[in-house]
């Protein structure tokens, strides 16, 4: 093997197919001549200058999942040799040779089947994999519900729960003819969750026991199109006019303050309307919801218990300590040191989310979750110090049952 190869690589022009160093593998990692590669959507984003995760930036090889042979493995690897054929989820996928963790690493389980189709299945093979078998332990005879089933996640879920040995697998899709193909990736029945009573069909299907059912909560922002926000930018007066994030410029026009968002750019986009900014921690077609508002924290808690009369065991509660922002919209210091591969990552965030009203709010929500019996909250937690705010939001029997942080899956 050369000591190069091909691969697409991300520039300041753009993403172009160039010589790039081939990767070593580490003492537990594989390295595998790649011969097909998929396309995920972060994939897209990072070809657009974004980043996913620490992935993005210059100098970055795409690809995210792929297939190929084994090439070579480093000292600790176990179970896996040069010539196998394999399916991983990694980076670098986009070049002649990528490398792999080893518990990233299955088989290509049949010879018929095509390296192009091997590539589509890692990433969507764990996840369902990991959420019905090794965390939802699935067993003979249960009732599956896959929730947006049409999609790639979905339509692998109906699939595992089918051949695990589910008892009843039910897909939803708001989408008629997507709706109308459910039953040939496994589905049983098929829901369309736009049905003001489609939480009675589930139950009138199950025959009234129900499907144990973890719901996934977005407290910290809505989409543009909610109809919470196409309230509140409508004046500075109207019922919601607090609801969300808003701010004066500074007297030079620029944003309030120099938060910068996750994806790419500030954390605030101009309202016309309004003659304010609003702030997006994400997109800018995610605004930010602004909790300090009781009458928000109210609403929150009401759309939970309206899934809890309905039965579901828990959340799993989405980027909640972006849930609150400073009120002063103190600027975040910048980072020591040289910054990363988008504007997000050069400066500290310690206003702009982590705010200590987080801690009441959680507790208002597990008072509420025990008065309906066996419930369960899992909070995804990111920031400057996830491990201590994990402890924190989890502390005692007041708070949250657990949290989890990207960086330690």
């Amino acid at each position: 093997m050369t000591e190069t190869m091909k691969a697409a690589v991300v520039t300041a022009e753009g993403v172009k197919v160039q010589q790039a160093p081939r990767p070593v593998p580490g003492p537990e990692q594989v390295l595998v001549r790649v011969r097909a590669a998929g396309l995920n959507r972060a994939d897209l984003g990072v070809a657009a200058g974004h980043a996913h995760g620490r992935m993005g930036g210059a100098g970055t090889i795409l690809g995210l999942e792929f297939a190929g042979e084994v090439a070579a493995v480093g000292a600790g690897v176990v179970g896996i040799k040069p010539g196998d054929r394999v399916m991983c989820a990694g980076s670098g996928g986009y070049a002649e040779y990528a490398v792999a963790d080893m518990g990233r690493v299955q088989p290509v389980p049949d010879r018929n089947m095509s390296w192009e189709e091997a590539a589509t299945l890692p990433i969507a093979l764990a996840t369902m994999h990991d959420a019905l078998i090794s965390n939802g332990r699935l067993a003979k005879g249960e009732a599956v519900l896959i929730l947006g089933a049409s999609s790639g996640v979905g339509l692998m879920g109906m699939q595992i729960a089918k051949y695990m040995g589910a008892g009843m697998v039910i897909g939803t899709s708001t989408h008629a003819e997507r709706r109308g193909k459910l039953k040939e990736f496994g589905a049983d029945h098929a829901v369309n969750t736009n049905d003001a009573d489609w939480a009675d069909q589930v139950l009138a299907l199950t025959n009234g026991r129900g499907v144990e059912v973890v719901i996934d909560q977005v407290y910290a922002h809505s989409s543009d199109q909610h109809p919470w926000f196409l309230e509140s930018r409508q004046s500075r007066d109207n019922p919601r006019a607090d609801w969300y994030v808003w701010a004066d410029a500074r007297p030079d026009g620029s944003p309030p303050s120099n938060w910068q968002s996750v994806f790419y750019g500030p954390a605030w986009t101009w309202d016309a309307r309004r003659r304010q900014y609003y702030m997006h921690n994400f997109l800018p077609e995610q605004p930010q919801l602004n909790l300090h508002n009781p009458q928000v924290q109210q609403a929150l808690l009401d759309t939970a218990e309206f899934w809890l009369k309905l039965g579901v065991d828990g959340f799993r509660l989405d980027a909640l300590n972006f849930g609150f922002h400073n009120p002063e919209l103190t600027d975040n210091p910048v980072r020591e040191g040289l910054g990363g591969a988008r504007p997000h990552e050069f400066q500290c965030h310690v206003y702009n989310m982590s705010q200590p009203e987080l801690i009441p709010f959680a507790e208002k929500l597990r008072a509420l979750m025990d008065r309906y019996g066996a419930t369960f909250t899992v909070a995804e937690v990111g920031g400057e110090d996830p491990t201590r705010e994990m402890q924190l939001i989890t502390a005692g029997d007041s708070r949250l049952n657990t949290a989890y942080n990207f960086d330690f899956l």
